[in-house]
């Protein structure tokens, strides 16, 4: 089983279409997390009657939105995917043939050939080990306000020995790096604001984590 978690915010209109992509390319039996803001009622109408669990809070990043989905979510594996992804078929079957006695966590391709922006995660692992080094059973550090925080998580598992890669695993990433969305979009021009920040954040919160700097830099991109 997989829990599909999928933080949403001023996308109404892509909900059911992210949501029948969702259920139309996941042979494995699933359940879809949408996790919203209180604040987004267009969303939350949005979602009314289509195939989901609603996860509806003030969470005011994406890290906390996810750490608030897997907290609601209990399946075995989840996944991490974000509004503006389309997932392909055959993208579960093949991520979980990378799972092994010492592979927990295994990153998706993006499409771009990028495997560390989305993820597949045994929930086991999670719960023992957390997915960061200073809080128990969390899965993102909630101290990013948008950007570095798939980055860390994937790093730190890479320099762990937990992690692979999946590239025939795709999680199209929809965005307007790869020519595929509009870059004037709100969220997008939200998340520009925090880079500096987030980056900043990050390379504090590396030093602890991987002082020796094995893990390559974090160059966060909206």
């Amino acid at each position: 089983m997989i829990d599909v978690i999928c933080p949403t915010l001023g996308r109404p209109d892509k909900l059911a279409p992210l949501v029948e992509n969702i259920h139309a390319s996941t042979a494995t039996p699933h359940t879809v997390y949408l996790v919203m803001e209180t604040s987004d009622r267009d969303s939350i109408r949005a979602a009314e009657g289509l195939d989901t669990m609603d996860v509806i809070g003030s969470f005011g990043s994406c890290a906390k939105a996810v750490n608030g989905g897997y907290m609601a979510s209990e399946d075995p594996f989840f996944a991490v995917i974000n509004d503006d992804c389309k997932l392909h078929p055959g993208w579960d079957v093949n991520a979980l043939a990378k799972f092994d006695e010492s592979t927990h966590i295994v990153g998706l391709n993006d499409g771009s050939g990028d495997c560390k922006c989305f993820t597949l995660a045994r929930r086991s692992y999670i719960e023992k080990h957390s997915g960061v080094y200073d809080r128990a059973k969390t899965v993102y550090h909630d101290g990013y306000a948008s950007q570095c925080v798939d980055t860390e998580f994937a790093h730190y598992a890479q320099l762990r020995g937990v992690w692979a890669d999946a590239p025939d695993a795709l999680c199209e990433h929809v965005h307007w790096r790869f020519g595929k969305a509009d870059r004037d979009h709100p969220n997008y021009i939200k998340a520009a604001e925090t880079n500096a920040a987030d980056l900043a954040e990050y390379n504090r919160r590396r030093d602890e984590w991987d002082p020796k700097h094995e893990t390559p830099d974090c160059i966060p991109t909206t």
